[in-house]
């Protein structure tokens, strides 16, 4: 049979973006770890049905085990796609790369080659020297400290009334990361729960990448007493004062329901 008689290849990623034969397609950035990565192969534009029946990886660095995730041979049809998935191991952080060769009927392009490229990134592993939570004058502070932050761009907040319930994220944006691969920063949140109760907080980095790892849960009781001092009431409040009588000192609570400079005046009964 005629080369030109066989259909013509079109290897996409993403689907309708073609790669030329012997071209190079940048996959981006990934994590030390497994990397799966799809392409969309083309014969729409095809007479005749399309086999690709083998597709071989060679020249490996920083990485490794690659395989082809679909059943070969793969049949593809005159006028039709198909989707070719294939995976390997991301082994060392830096740039990584392969010669993917796709077997196919084509005799024009015979092997379909594509030269594979990437930068690989250490898993987010944040160290932290510390992180609590205490009840404070401004509500329920968490607090943490990092040694190292490779690959880090910053942290969320989750909050649960159990320790092993669901878990909220408390925070709007994303707590932008201070600290890099050689060293570490300070950090805080304070939040503001409407109820006394039991709170659990949970802190969560994530990297560069998207990829997640989750600290703690820690724990902090919250009282009434502690919501009185960051709820702002809806009126003015004046308690008693407390113990009364007493000595040597007492405690005179007063509420606002806006910022305002107050006056005070004690008198006393015995003078």
């Amino acid at each position: 049979m005629a080369a030109s008689s066989y259909p013509e290849i079109d290897v996409q990623r993403p689907a309708g973006t073609s790669i030329v034969d012997g071209g190079t397609d940048d996959v981006g950035t990934h994590a030390v770890g497994p990397v799966n990565v799809v392409y969309t192969i083309d014969n729409t534009a095809g007479t005749g049905q399309l086999d690709i029946s083998a597709v071989t990886a060679i020249n490996m660095l920083n990485c490794s085990g690659f395989s082809v995730v679909n059943t070969l041979p793969m049949n593809i049809a005159a006028a039709a796609t198909s989707v070719l998935q294939v995976s390997f191991n991301v082994d060392v952080a830096g740039p990584f790369s392969f010669d993917m060769a796709i077997i196919n009927t084509d005799l024009d392009e015979t092997p379909y080659d594509i030269q594979l490229r990437g930068i690989g990134l250490d898993p987010t592993s944040v160290e932290l020297s510390s992180f609590t939570a205490e009840a404070g004058q401004d509500g329920i502070l968490t607090y943490w400290t990092t040694e190292t932050e490779p690959n880090n761009a910053g942290f969320n907040i989750y909050r649960s009334t159990e320790e092993n319930g669901d878990y909220s994220k408390i925070n709007v944006n994303l707590i932008p990361a201070l600290g890099d691969a050689t060293s570490g920063a300070s950090y805080s949140y304070v939040d503001k729960p409407d109820q006394a109760g039991d709170y659990y907080y949970k802190l969560e980095a994530v990297s560069l990448i998207g990829a997640t790892s989750f600290h703690g849960p820690v724990f902090v009781g919250v009282t009434s007493v502690d919501l009185k001092k960051y709820t702002v009431p809806d009126n003015y409040t004046l308690s008693q004062n407390y113990p009364n009588p007493f000595n040597p000192e007492t405690s005179i609570e007063f509420g606002l329901p806006k910022a305002g400079y107050v006056e005070i005046t004690i008198y006393s009964i015995t003078s």
